[in-house]
């Protein structure tokens, strides 16, 4: 009789040991395997939820992107034609402020003001820096540049700042130009 308990109690022990094995390999696969494609899968579906919104966003911006696009372009000279370099006489100083007024509302622009520096002249002979304050839109700027650049007694644009004003940019030009 006793070998007959002995045997129960045997086969129900291998029962519990292959029930705890068993348990245990599927918790190993769930935690090993199943869990972090869980979490990978978290990781695709933010990256889907991202991309989604920037599609939705290109299709919001698809019209305005062919709008800009069908505008004829503006042709940009491919390089700068500019008269032989000469020097200012120092009689025709006063001129500046007429030629660069001249260039800027051409280009669109209207002139603050244009500050010839004299005591620049005395630093470096031959050389006048002239400060010119402009208003006017951003674009005009380019156009701006390219009128003066082709004054011949101009030597450098050394300095440009831009400045937001309320409805027109503010810009600062410091041009050097050589006098004789």
């Amino acid at each position: 009789m006793l070998k007959g308990a002995t045997l129960k109690v045997q086969e129900r022990s291998g029962i519990v040991i292959l029930g705890g094995l068993s348990a245990l390999v599927l918790a190993a696969f769930f935690f090993l395997w199943i869990n972090p494609a869980l979490k990978s899968m978290d990781g695709y579906e933010s990256r889907i939820e991202d991309l989604r919104f920037k599609i939705e966003k290109q299709n919001k911006l698809l019209p305005l992107y062919q709008q800009l696009a069908s505008r004829k372009k503006a042709e940009l000279p491919q390089e700068l034609i500019v008269s032989a370099r000469t020097t200012l006489p120092k009689s025709q100083i006063d001129t500046i402020l007429s030629v660069i007024r001249a260039h800027a509302e051409a280009a669109g622009l209207k002139v603050v003001t244009v500050k010839p520096d004299l005591a620049a002249l005395q630093e470096n002979p031959g050389l006048i820096s002239a400060d010119a304050v402009i208003r006017g839109p951003f674009p005009s700027l380019r156009d701006f540049l390219y009128r003066v650049a082709k004054i011949p007694y101009l030597t450098t644009v050394e300095e440009i700042q831009v400045k937001n004003g309320d409805e027109e940019k503010e810009i600062t030009v410091k041009l050097w130009l050589a006098v004789e």
